[in-house]
């Protein structure tokens, strides 16, 4: 923001001026339309400076200055450094919450409405599907004038700009720039792949948004790396159940160090997730996790019955995705249950489908699909997966 004063810690004002502060100071003792337009700007533009809106209204008279240590600095190279955006001097994870804060719910359940199964976030926004979430982007003021050679190709988004999406997606759901900071690159852009299907999940109901668990497994597993208590390669080596017990014991280790109020030990999807970071699972296996989390999510409604009246909770749900996206047979399992709610009707009709005798118009091909599905429907019940 260009016109805030910014002064020193001794009141020394190097960027705008005296009478600028004096001026906003005069405009909210007259109050009026001047002083509540200024204030409304502050509020709608709170998150360029690390700030929510509610930040602002707290405030009796909110003035932005930006205090600065002018010690060892030109005065006059201040003057115009502090006159610049204030976004250009952001580190890049703020960056990501500041830009992440703009995009609006309605803007992510377009994201995620317009992603077709089995669609990559890349594939997505690459497409002519995706016109409606970049023009809320452009809305939002996280793509403008200023930018869009950056970021666009006519229309649609070019690779800078993807790479764009999926930082702020990150940004936006995590909320919290020192966890990105302290999270190394590789997983913040395992879960921007994943951050589409998270949204897809929450539209089924609210048990299924895990943006918390998120954050309390990232930073469990920061504190694991800082404390020098993740898993070693050797121990990688050794297969899924000895890194299970190393990372048992690292959380025990975690809840002395938090006097066991990690919330890491209380919340079992954020346990599950932990063991998912722990295991240095790729993105594309994050993405899987998370994809098949939303699929099932589809066919288990929060608080509603599905058609076999046994529809599995949120936790159920975050468990078997975890299961069928890194096991498979576990996920040979989900997709045959999958069927098993919305299968093929073969042409012997619902009597074929049961596995009793279609009707005499029907094929041998006929028959044995509806003995197939029969099976497979068998099958899934008797595990009770979906």
């Amino acid at each position: 923001m260009t016109t805030a004063a910014g002064g020193s810690a001794e009141a020394v004002f190097t960027g705008g001026n005296v009478s600028r502060v004096a001026e906003i100071a005069a405009s909210y003792e007259r109050g009026g339309a001047g002083a509540e337009k200024y204030r409304q700007y502050l509020e709608q533009n709170a998150h360029q400076f690390g700030l929510r809106p509610e930040d602002v209204q707290a405030l009796k008279s909110p003035m932005l200055v930006r205090e600065v240590d002018t010690t060892g600095h030109d005065p006059k190279m201040l003057v115009r450094q502090l006159n610049e955006n204030f976004t250009q001097s952001m580190d890049p994870r703020t960056m990501q919450v500041a830009m992440g804060r703009k995009i609006d719910e309605r803007a992510l359940s377009a994201l995620a409405g317009g992603m077709e199964d089995d669609e990559t976030l890349n594939d997505f926004l690459g497409s002519s599907r995706a016109d409606a979430f970049v023009s809320s982007l452009q809305r939002a003021g996280v793509i403008d004038r200023r930018n869009a050679n950056q970021y666009m190709s006519g229309k649609r988004l070019n690779e800078d700009g993807k790479t764009l999406v999926e930082r702020i997606l990150v940004g936006k759901v995590l909320d919290d720039a020192d966890l990105l900071s302290d999270t190394k690159p590789s997983m913040i852009n395992a879960f921007a792949r994943a951050v589409p299907y998270m949204v897809q999940a929450e539209a089924f109901g609210d048990g299924y948004s895990i943006r918390n668990d998120l954050k309390t497994a990232l930073h469990a597993y920061n504190e694991m790396k800082r404390n020098d208590l993740l898993p070693s390669p050797k121990d990688l080596k050794r297969g899924a159940a000895h890194v299970g017990k190393v990372t048992e014991s690292a959380v025990g280790m975690i809840r002395d160090l938090f006097e066991g109020d990690h919330p890491v030990t209380q919340s079992p999807r954020a346990r599950k997730l932990l063991d998912v970071l722990v295991q240095k699972t790729g993105p594309l296996q994050v993405a899987n996790i998370f994809r098949e989390y939303a699929r099932m999510a589809k066919f288990n409604p929060q608080n509603q019955d599905n058609l076999w009246g046994d529809t599995k909770t949120p936790d159920d749900v975050f468990r078997l995705s975890i299961e069928a996206a890194t096991d498979a047979e576990a996920k040979s399992e989900a997709d045959a249950a999958r069927e098993a709610q919305h299968p093929v009707v073969p042409a012997g009709g619902l009597e074929g489908l049961l596995g009793q005798a279609p009707n005499s118009g029907a094929t041998e091909n006929d028959k044995q699909r509806g003995m197939f599905a029969s099976l497979t429907a068998r099958r899934a019940l008797g595990r009770g997966l979906r």
